[in-house]
């Protein structure tokens, strides 16, 4: 049996995290966690502790054959390069920290000094790693030409569901309404001021219902906003738990992906678009580059415009009308994704792609 570890200073319970760890597991690999808590141990400390982590599995016998730095990685690449001496290590960057706070979150300009150091992290971390894990080939031609990355460092390993979570549920519907359900980080990727103007416009269909759960950076904006305008169809239900999230899911309609406006939600396939398929539903999310790499318009979802409220309002009034279409896109979408998809899967073509 081959050990992988995973190491630095990741949150093991993080959907990419527990995809990546389900899958080599399911491939027959030991997965060894060496990690620290950074809430805990804080600046200095935490290289310290991660030092003792990674000597304990030298005592306890559970010897790795690879080493994966795993999300959020970024400021661990080096340091995983001078205490694992002789191993190769792999880096799962998952996302760019420039482009997330850049230009997705705009939290700073692109040349000031936290710009310029988010920059130089994430050009250190893929240069200083053996390969570099990416969720789409959109993603790996941005750090490309982004960040001087050749291509063929990176391996394309979309993100996938936890299928331990989401999978298909079967339960007695507690309400009569048709229900819109979407899940995530309220950020602008998300474009949840897009699913806000659908829902305005099918404010006049009684039976219809969004629940949007989650919390974030525009929270507070999107609550005032659904107050003020009195959108009466909108249910904001907070942050919940992956399993509360699932049970949401299972009692929904249909399920929601991304439709932002920003240049990072053309280049991703959410985490909620493969759990929504992992539980067989209909999914409506944005046309885009990524998207398009893997699925098919009205075969494993309806694809829409992007940043568009009417063009999600006329995705689910189609899906709403079309009872068979529904049916048959979350057929589609779940066989695709148990074939193409699932942690097996996905962990299975990287251990090729890596000749491990």
């Amino acid at each position: 049996m081959k050990t992988i570890a995973f190491f630095g200073i990741y949150d093991p319970e993080y959907s990419r995290n527990q995809v990546l760890a389900q899958g080599f597991r399911e491939n027959g690999w030991s997965v060894v966690d060496v990690r620290v808590n950074p809430r805990i141990h804080r600046g200095i400390f935490k290289y310290i502790e991660l030092v003792k982590e990674r000597f304990k599995t030298k005592n306890t016998g559970s010897k790795p054959d690879v080493i994966l730095v795993a999300f959020p990685g970024h400021t661990m690449v080096w340091f995983a390069r001078i205490i694992w001496p002789g191993y190769r290590v792999y880096f799962d960057a998952f996302l760019s920290r420039y482009d997330s706070n850049v230009n997705d979150r705009k939290s700073y300009k692109a040349y000031s000094l936290r710009g310029c150091a988010d920059w130089l992290i994430d050009w250190s971390s893929c240069m200083l790693a053996h390969r570099v894990l990416l969720d789409t080939q959109e993603h790996i031609t941005y750090f490309s030409k982004t960040f001087f990355i050749p291509e063929k460092k990176m391996i394309r390993v979309p993100i996938g569901a936890n299928t331990a979570i989401f999978y298909p549920h079967e339960l007695q519907r507690s309400s009569k309404k048709f229900i819109i359900h979407f899940h995530g980080m309220f950020i602008p990727l998300q474009g949840i001021k897009y699913i806000l103007e659908a829902a305005e416009l099918l404010s006049t269909s009684p039976d219809i219902i969004f629940h949007i759960i989650g919390s974030g950076q525009d929270f507070g904006a999107i609550s005032e906003s659904v107050q003020e305008r009195k959108i009466s169809n909108v249910r904001l239900l907070g942050k919940k738990e992956p399993i509360q999230v699932a049970q949401h899911i299972a009692e929904s309609d249909v399920c929601l992906g991304i439709f932002g406006d920003t240049d990072k939600a053309s280049r991703v396939v959410p985490n909620k678009v493969y759990e929504c398929m992992a539980m067989k539903k209909a999914v409506i999310t944005a046309d885009t580059p990524a998207v398009k790499e893997f699925f098919t318009n009205e075969k494993h979802m309806i694809l829409c415009e992007r940043s568009s409220g009417r063009g999600i309002a006329e995705a689910i009034l189609k899906l709403k009308n079309n009872q068979e279409q529904r049916k048959e896109l979350a057929e589609n979408s779940y066989a695709y994704f148990i074939e193409h998809m699932s942690p097996r899967v996905i962990v299975y073509n990287l251990i090729k792609s890596l000749y491990i």
